[in-house]
């Protein structure tokens, strides 16, 4: 069988930034408002405001792919580090 390295590191690297891509758009609706609140203009504002709100499904799709992605590459890791584990003990 040939060797196959990975890097244990490097997957929960993947991990933590996918969580945090995730984290990041589901605060951005709240960012959106606070941007849209400090415009001081009533037009701009709501621009803004319908932009995030416009933006709201593709945001959760997003979100809903990173968490997927990061659970799916936490289940490999955690896979590669128990055969590892089992293969090293015999």
């Amino acid at each position: 069988m040939p060797d196959i390295r990975l890097s244990y590191d490097d997957l929960r690297g993947a991990v933590t930034n996918l969580e945090y891509v995730a984290t990041q758009f589901e605060a951005s609706g709240d960012t959106a408002d606070a941007c849209a609140d400090a415009t001081a203009h009533d037009q701009l504002a709501g621009r803004v405001r319908e932009f995030a709100d416009n933006w709201d499904d593709n945001r959760r799709k997003f979100t809903t792919a990173a968490d997927d992605l990061a659970a799916a590459i936490e289940q490999v890791h955690d896979a590669f580090k128990a055969f590892d584990h089992d293969s090293a003990s015999g």
